[in-house]
């Protein structure tokens, strides 16, 4: 232990004259920790076998042929299998979970690219840590690369995370961030994770933790791929835990509104929102809800619409089988047609034209509008 610490202090050293003198060395990296862990004798185990996903993309997309090669590039996907490794005297920097072995290697994995690493001043810059802590026993990082988005949460780290429960000792303890939301804490305890357990660490913290149990992540974030089976059993654990009986009420259509976001609006939606009310939809604005109301709601739910953007990751809690009705802007992505087959439900998407707003952050997505005929067909075609 003491040649550990020794180690450890020598490197932190020679960072800081580096640092000092404005020489900046790589961060070493770790890419696949099932090849380091053989031969350091750490313990690893099977969670979830290997999958593919396999998905028509969708018809509407003929006209926009940009999108419709974005969606056909991801409409045939592999996963790796899933595993969990047993790392001792592992080291986990910042609120976000940079994961440094023993041998001083950064773990890329968890953060799900090798630019997510070295593009992060964490991994140059020993200075930003204040406060270093020595944590016994065992431990699980539920820090992720963005896991204080509300999807990234709930469709990355939940689902890696529930594959390792059942293996975890009785007593593990969970690194989370500081601050953590009440919507992360809401969604750990639907997993049977209490208070007592987590341990907040803040961005300027690094702890060095006696045994780290890492999970491997379980299909990818770039995809918004994860295992099928795994994304029903986490809805049905949000259900039991802030939803049970919903299956009994009168199903309902949902529009999600992003009149409040900074970008990616639709900017006409005011025009937009009597046609919808008369085929019965209700609004809902999401970030208005507490974790248990939003599940509560969108569990109830026959049709969600709504424009790209995390409020639509609540097709999570829906029933399998619900419509979900995708608005892209001109700029968009296929993540949550990903997600919508996974989770069994049926998928439509239009795309609304480019308005430059004078208020418009330009560093953002850009807003945009519908025509009233292109809501009407939409609506049509599966009324």
């Amino acid at each position: 232990m003491a040649i550990r610490k020794a180690a450890i202090l020598a490197r932190r050293t020679t960072r800081s004259i580096a640092q000092t003198f404005g020489i900046n060395p790589p961060p070493r990296l770790c890419e696949s920790i099932l090849v380091a862990a053989p031969e350091r004798n750490w313990q690893i185990k099977r969670l979830h076998d290997a999958f593919t996903l396999n998905f028509s993309v969708p018809h509407s997309l003929q006209q926009h042929p940009t999108l419709k090669a974005r969606f056909e590039i991801n409409s045939n996907l592999g996963f790796p299998a899933q595993y969990l490794v047993t790392i001792p005297q592992a080291i986990i920097k910042t609120s976000s979970g940079f994961i440094v072995t023993p041998d001083g290697d950064y773990l890329t994995e968890g953060h799900w690219r090798v630019a997510n690493v070295v593009g992060h001043p964490i991994c140059r810059n020993e200075w930003l840590i204040k406060k270093r802590q020595n944590l016994s026993g065992d431990w699980y990082c539920a820090m992720g690369h963005w896991g204080a988005n509300y999807n990234h949460w709930l469709w990355d780290e939940m689902p890696r995370l529930l594959t390792a429960l059942p293996h975890l000792p009785a007593d593990t303890r969970f690194l989370v961030p500081d601050p953590l939301s009440e919507m992360q804490r809401d969604s750990l305890m639907a997993l049977g994770i209490k208070s007592q357990y987590l341990y907040p660490q803040a961005f300027d913290c690094e702890s060095l933790v006696e045994r780290l149990w890492f999970a491997t992540p379980l299909g990818h974030s770039e995809w918004a791929a994860t295992a099928p089976d795994v994304a029903k059993e986490l809805r049905q654990k949000f259900i039991e835990a802030y939803a049970k009986g919903t299956e009994n009420y009168p199903r309902r259509r949902l529009y999600i509104s992003r009149s409040e976001a900074r970008y990616r609006r639709l900017l006409n939606e005011e025009e937009i929102l009597p046609i919808l009310e008369k085929e019965g939809f209700e609004v809902i604005r999401p970030e208005n809800l507490s974790f248990p109301e939003q599940v509560q709601t969108f569990s109830q739910a026959s049709i969600i619409m709504g424009v790209h953007g995390a409020g639509l990751t609540n097709m999570l809690f829906a029933p399998s089988g619900a419509t979900i009705v995708e608005i892209h802007g001109p700029v968009s992505r296929s993540h949550y047609w990903m997600m919508s087959n996974i989770l069994g439900h049926h998928y439509y998407c239009f795309v609304g034209d480019t308005v430059i707003n004078s208020n418009q952050d330009r560093q953002k997505e850009p807003d945009f509008c519908l025509s009233h005929q292109n809501v009407i067909s939409v609506i049509d075609s599966f009324n």
